[in-house]
């Protein structure tokens, strides 16, 4: 029987770095929400959609959307943002059921990386882990990897869920605010369990 492992955490809390570990060591497969949402918006339903709502201003041509753009839009702007969600997580959530039922067949785990955990989310997971780290972590992270400001990565952590309400999904929870060796340590302590 396939298990699904459920990995969440805000932005810049190492929640991807988590997934890469615990799927080498336990040799699952990531369905990574994150991909598939990018992949959603290349959906010629889905274009259509954002176009109708946002406008043409946000693409570089016809097909292509400037995800710089739309990312300044809809991280300044709630409203923006929740409808964003409505139109593109439909899809994500589809795909994500499909793909996991898809891989139960040929795989003893799964694991499901997610940044915003939903009810789909929560009951596709046979066990969760929440990965979190101090806010000054995680804006450093951001900053270096994705060359954002400041600013702009605050922005982005304010819109997420604050971090009880992950905390509170955990059946594993990770503090990931030291080194890389710490990190493997726990992951390892969680392989066990699992």
């Amino acid at each position: 029987m396939s298990k699904v492992i459920g990995i969440t955490g805000g932005i810049g809390s190492g929640k991807s770095t988590v997934s890469r570990i615990l799927s080498e060591k336990l040799n699952a497969p990531i369905l990574d929400a994150d991909k598939i949402a990018k992949e959603a918006v290349n959906s010629p339903e889905i274009i259509l959609k954002i176009k109708k709502f946002f406008g043409e201003s946000i693409f570089d041509n016809p097909q292509i959307i400037n995800r710089e753009k739309l990312s300044d839009i809809v991280f300044s702007n709630e409203n923006k943002l929740l409808e964003l969600n409505k139109i593109i997580h439909p899809y994500v959530i589809e795909e994500i059921e499909k793909k996991v039922n898809e891989l139960k067949q040929d795989n003893e785990y799964i694991i499901l990386d997610v940044p915003l955990p939903n009810e789909s989310f929560i009951n596709l997971s046979d066990k969760i882990i929440v990965v979190v780290a101090n806010e000054e972590t995680r804006i450093k992270r951001v900053m270096t990897r994705s060359n954002l400001s400041e600013e702009s990565v605050k922005k982005r952590i304010e819109k997420q869920m604050p971090v009880e309400n992950y905390i509170k999904l955990a059946d594993f929870l990770i503090k990931n605010n030291s080194s890389m060796v710490d990190l493997v340590e726990k992951i390892n302590e969680i392989c066990e369990k699992i």
